[in-house]
C-alpha cells in the first residue's frame, strides 16, 4: 500500500493506491485523524490531544484511549509503526497519508478559486457529531471557518476574474449558489456560464430558480438578469434553421408522454418557511450497518414515525416524509434543501443495528447557516426502537415549542406493534408503493403487508394499507379477481378500524379503500373528516379529502384549497401526480376547462403511466374543443388500457357515484362522447 487517501470533507472516507476503501469504524477514530491533519494549537501535545478529544475522563484514561485509537488507526490503515505518527514527539500524520481538507487549506492559502470548488465536496467531517461539547464546538467552528473562507474567495473570483472559461465559472458559480442560495450574482454568473456552452435548458431553468428566490425575498429581478436571459435566447438554435418542417402543435403530447414507470417528484424550487410557527423537515436517515442484515427498510420506517409524531404539534410546520425522502437519492447542501422545503430547521441523522442493538447519531440543523443546533448519539435494544424516536422528538419539540406539555407528548407518540418484524415489513411494503401503483409494485407490497401481519395479527396499520393496495389492484380490473379483491380490502378495512378507529394512517387508507374499492363517497368523507381532526398536517389525507368533498358535491373552491394545502405541506412529494388529477377533476366542476387541461398535463408529466390521468386530459381537450390534440391523448388512453371503451368509463362513474349519479349523468354523458370521439 503506498498510499492512503483520506477525505475529511463531506462524508469520511479513506481509500488505499488502488481506490479501495479502508475501513475506520470508530468516530473517535475520524476526529483524530482530523485534529492531526488540522493541529489546532491545543493539539500540540500528546497531553492536550488526549484531554480534547476526551475532555469527560481523567487525564490518565484519556492517555490509556488516545494510545488505544492510534493503535486501532495503525492496523486499519496498515501503517504499524509507532514512529511514524510522531515527529519531535507531536503526534502528526504519516507521509504516506494525504488529506483533502490539507490540500483546501492550501489551496485557500495560494487563492487558487477552481482548486477550492472541487475540493470542497461537503461540510467538513459532515454527519460526524460527538457528544463532548469542546469537541463538538471545534467541529462547528471548523466547519464554518472553511465554508467562510471557500465562499469568500470564490465570490470575489467571480467579481474580479474575467479570465475564466464558461465551464470554469459554471464550477466556481454553481459551488457559491449551493454555499448562499441567495447570491443573484452567482445565479446571475451561472445563467450567463450556461448561455455561453449553449446549455440553454439549464440556462433557463436557473433563470427560473433566480426568479422564485427573488420572489420570495420580494425582490425583482435586475437588468442584468433580463439581459442574461436574452443571451440564452440569442445563443439557442435557431428552430427553422433545424428542420424544413415546423414544429407540430402537437409536439407538448410527446414531450410529456415519457412513460415513467415510477412516479416523479416535482422538481425543486424555492419556498418561504412559514412565519407563524416553527417549521422543519426530517430527511431520511441514513444505514451505516457495515454489512446486510434481516431489517431492510428500518431507516425509513424510522425517519416516518420521528415526522409523524412531529407533525402531531400543532405549533410546527412538518414537511411530510414522501417529500423529504426524495433528498435519499438527491443528496444535496443542506440549506438549498431547506430552501427547497421552505423550512427553518431539518433533523438528519444515521442508524446502525448491530445484533440486537440500535444506535442513532441525530441532530437538529437551522437550515439557513447549516449549524447544528443539537446533537446526541442514542442507543437502545432494536426491539424498543420507539424509545429512540420518542427521546428525539421529545428533545427537539422541546427546543422549538418550549411551551409543549406532557399531555402533547403522550399524545404524538403510538405504538404501532410490539413487533419489530411485523413493522419492518411495513416499511418495506411503503418503499414499494411510494412512487407508483404498478401492479408489481402493488404485489410486492401486498406479499410484505401479508408478512407484517403473519407477525402481528391486529396490526391496524398493515391491515389499512393492506386494504387499500386491493382496492388499487382491483380498480381497473375486469376479471372476476377484481371483485374478489374489492371485497378482501373492505372486510381488511373494517378490521382496521374495529382496532384503531382514531389512528389517522387508518382512517385515511380505509378512505380511500372505501371509495375505490365500494363508491361509498359519503363513508370516505366521514373517516377522512376525523383523519384531518386527528392530524391536520397530513398532505395526502388533505389532498384525499379535498377529492372526495368534490365528488360529494362539496364547494369546489374548498377542495382546490386543501390540493394547494397539500403541496405546499409536501412540496417534492411523488405522489403530488394524484394531487393535480384531483384538481384537474375539481377545475371540471367549475367548467374551467383551462386550468382543468393544465392540472391534467401537471399530473401526467410527473406520471404517465397512470391511464385515469390521460383520461383527464384527454377530457379537458374535448371539452375545450381541441380534437386533434384529444385524439392524440386518447390513442395513449388505449394503449395504456385496450379494454377502455366510453362506455366502461360511463359504468364505472355509475358505480361510483351510486346514488349521486342522477345529479352527475348529463355531465358524464357530454364526457362520453367527447370520449367516443377521441379514442381509436
Amino acid at each position: 500500500m503506498s498510499f492512503i487517501r483520506l477525505r475529511l470533507m463531506g462524508r469520511f472516507s479513506a481509500h488505499d493506491a488502488d481506490g479501495r476503501a479502508v475501513a475506520v469504524a470508530s468516530l473517535k477514530g475520524r476526529l483524530l485523524l482530523a485534529c492531526l491533519a488540522i493541529r489546532p494549537e491545543t493539539e500540540r501535545t500528546r497531553k492536550r490531544l488526549s484531554a480534547f478529544l476526551w475532555e469527560d475522563r481523567p487525564q490518565e484514561q484519556a492517555q490509556v484511549s488516545l494510545r488505544q485509537e492510534f493503535a486501532r488507526l495503525r492496523m486499519a490503515l496498515n501503517l504499524p509503526e509507532a514512529p511514524q505518527w510522531s515527529r519531535d514527539g507531536v503526534p502528526t500524520l504519516p507521509d504516506r497519508i494525504t488529506v483533502d481538507v490539507l490540500d483546501l487549506l492550501v489551496a485557500l492559502e495560494i487563492n487558487d478559486p477552481l482548486k477550492i470548488a472541487e475540493l470542497y465536496s461537503g461540510e467538513f467531517l459532515e454527519g460526524a457529531e460527538p457528544r463532548e461539547p469542546k469537541l463538538m464546538a471545534w467541529v462547528v467552528d471548523t466547519r464554518h471557518d472553511l465554508r467562510r473562507r471557500v465562499l469568500s474567495i470564490l465570490q470575489a473570483a467571480l467579481w474580479s476574474r474575467p479570465d475564466f472559461e464558461p465551464n470554469e465559472v459554471e464550477q466556481i458559480a454553481a459551488m457559491v449558489t449551493r454555499l448562499d442560495p441567495s447570491c443573484e450574482t452567482a445565479h446571475i454568473k451561472l445563467i450567463e456560464a450556461f448561455a455561453a456552452q449553449r446549455k440553454s435548458a439549464r440556462a433557463i431553468d436557473q433563470f427560473k430558480i433566480l426568479a422564485a428566490v427573488l420572489k420570495e425575498a420580494g425582490r425583482n429581478l435586475s437588468s442584468r438578469a433580463e439581459a442574461a436571459l436574452a443571451q440564452v435566447l440569442n445563443n439557442s438554435p435557431d428552430p427553422a434553421s433545424a428542420s424544413d418542417q415546423a414544429p407540430s402543435d402537437l409536439d407538448w403530447v410527446n414531450e410529456i408522454n415519457s412513460q415513467h414507470h415510477v412516479a416523479a417528484p416535482p422538481a425543486p424550487r424555492p419556498h418561504s418557511p412559514p412565519s407563524d410557527r416553527p417549521s422543519l423537515g426530517v430527511l431520511p436517515f441514513r444505514d451505516v450497518t457495515p454489512q446486510a442484515r434481516a431489517f431492510a427498510g428500518f431507516e425509513d420506517g424510522l425517519t416516518e414515525e420521528v415526522t409523524t409524531a412531529f407533525a402531531r404539534w400543532p405549533d410546527l410546520f412538518v414537511t411530510a416524509s414522501h417529500s423529504a425522502m426524495v433528498y435519499k437519492s438527491e443528496p444535496k447542501d443542506i440549506r438549498q434543501v431547506a430552501v427547497e422545503l421552505g423550512v427553518n430547521y431539518l433533523v438528519e441523522g444515521s442508524i446502525e443495528l448491530r445484533g440486537g442493538s440500535l444506535r442513532v447519531n441525530a441532530h437538529l440543523v437551522d437550515g439557513a447557516s447549516g449549524t447544528t443546533i443539537w446533537a446526541e448519539a442514542l442507543g437502545a435494544d432494536a426491539a424498543n426502537f420507539l424509545s429512540v424516536r420518542d427521546r428525539i422528538v421529545t428533545e427537539i419539540v422541546g427546543r422549538l415549542v418550549p411551551s409543549m406539555v406532557k399531555q402533547e407528548v403522550e399524545r404524538a407518540f403510538g405504538l404501532p406493534t410490539s413487533d419489530l418484524n411485523a413493522w419492518t415489513h411495513l416499511q418495506r411494503a411503503r418503499g414499494h408503493l411510494l412512487y407508483g401503483r404498478s401492479p408489481d409494485r402493488l404485489s410486492a407490497a401486498v406479499t410484505e403487508l401479508r408478512s407484517a401481519l403473519r407477525y402481528d395479527r391486529k396490526f391496524a396499520v398493515a391491515k389499512a394499507v393492506l386494504a387499500w393496495a386491493y382496492a388499487m389492484r382491483a380498480l381497473w380490473g375486469q376479471d372476476e379477481s377484481a371483485a374478489a379483491e374489492k371485497q378482501r380490502a373492505m372486510r381488511l378495512s373494517r378490521s382496521a378500524l374495529r382496532l384503531e378507529p382514531d389512528n389517522p394512517t387508518v382512517l385515511v387508507n380505509c378512505a380511500d379503500t372505501a371509495l375505490y374499492a365500494a363508491g361509498d363517497i359519503d363513508g370516505s368523507l366521514s373517516l377522512l373528516q376525523r383523519a384531518i381532526a386527528q392530524n391536520a398536517a397530513d398532505a395526502h389525507g388533505l389532498a384525499l379529502f379535498a377529492n372526495v368533498n368534490r365528488c360529494a358535491g362539496g364547494n369546489t373552491d374548498r377542495s382546490i384549497e386543501y390540493l394547494s394545502r397539500a403541496m405546499r405541506l409536501s412540496p417534492r412529494d411523488p405522489r403530488t401526480h394524484r394531487w393535480y388529477h384531483y384538481s384537474a377533476w375539481a377545475y371540471w366542476k367549475q367548467h374551467n376547462f383551462r386550468d382543468m387541461e393544465q392540472a391534467a398535463r401537471q399530473a401526467v408529466s410527473l406520471y404517465s403511466d397512470a391511464p385515469a390521468q390521460w383520461i383527464a386530459l384527454t377530457c379537458s381537450l374535448g371539452l375545450q374543443g381541441k380534437r386533434d390534440e384529444a385524439t392524440r391523448t386518447g390513442a395513449i388512453v388505449k394503449r395504456l388500457l385496450p379494454s377502455f371503451t366510453s362506455r366502461s368509463f360511463y359504468a364505472v362513474a355509475q358505480g361510483f357515484y351510486g346514488k349521486r349519479f342522477a345529479a352527475e349523468e348529463e355531465h358524464y354523458r357530454q364526457l362520453c362522447s367527447i370520449l367516443e370521439d377521441a379514442l381509436p
